[in-house]
């Protein structure tokens, strides 16, 4: 279904008369968002802010996290990964993700967010920047296990990480006879499948590579038998 045909079936279910009035139905009820006292917004559980919200973040009381957040887990991931190329998981890993994100750039209905994979790859985003982000962020969220509501929010701040890894596209409106330009927002259904779907395919890597971040941290105060013994962790310390 292309673009026309979605806006043609939206207008459909909108002149719905059961639709109109399970809206109305709906628009009486409180937001069921934690302390909100608004009503409802179309058929969702949300007032309309949380409902924005939660297209963007996931969840109707997350929020957004800085890339700063995960800076220093990035510099130490890549450097292990330096350390480490010829390692199996790592290799498959930047294999998988070369192919995954060649898949989308061809084909915009390869599944959910390929339009965001083209994006990256026309901006030159590498398979192993990708996968260096993503390990960043779930190490940075491993970390810091309140810092989002619930694992769905989480997904959502893994794919948008990845997708902030390029400019997003610039889109041009008319208000009032006057052009207005601004950033476009990824579709919060690439953002859930992107996200739920970079993290299930790469978490055996992503789990090593933490411990293999942790077992370097700790090298400079271990006696030389615990590094020896760290040297044995899935990926090597220097």
């Amino acid at each position: 279904m292309n673009e026309h045909d979605t806006r043609e079936l939206r207008r459909s279910q909108l002149a719905d008369p059961a639709y109109i009035q399970a809206r109305a139905g709906n628009m009486i009820k409180g937001c069921s968002a934690p302390g909100c006292n608004a009503r409802r917004y179309g058929l969702n559980a949300y007032c309309r802010a949380h409902y924005e919200t939660s297209r963007r973040y996931g969840h109707p009381t997350a929020r957004p996290l800085r890339r700063s957040c995960w800076s220093s887990y990035r510099v130490a991931i890549q450097s292990l990964f330096d350390l480490n190329q010829g390692h199996r998981g790592l290799v498959d890993s930047v294999a998988y993700l070369h192919d995954w994100m060649t898949q989308g750039a061809n084909n915009a209905n390869a599944y959910r967010g390929a339009d965001e994979a083209r994006r990256l790859i026309e901006h030159g985003v590498t398979a192993r920047q990708v996968l260096v982000e993503v390990t960043a962020v779930s190490m940075y969220l491993t970390r810091h296990p309140n810092a989002l509501p619930d694992a769905v929010s989480e997904e959502f701040a893994i794919a948008r990480a990845v997708f902030a890894l390029a400019p997003q596209r610039t889109k041009v409106s008319w208000q009032s006879g006057r052009r207005k330009t601004y950033r476009a927002r990824a579709r919060a259904s690439a953002l859930r499948y992107v996200g739920r779907h970079l993290r299930q395919v790469l978490s055996g890597v992503v789990s090593q590579a933490i411990l293999g971040v942790e077992a370097r941290a700790k090298a400079q105060a271990m006696t030389q038998a615990e590094i020896d013994e760290a040297r044995r962790a899935p990926f090597a310390i220097a």
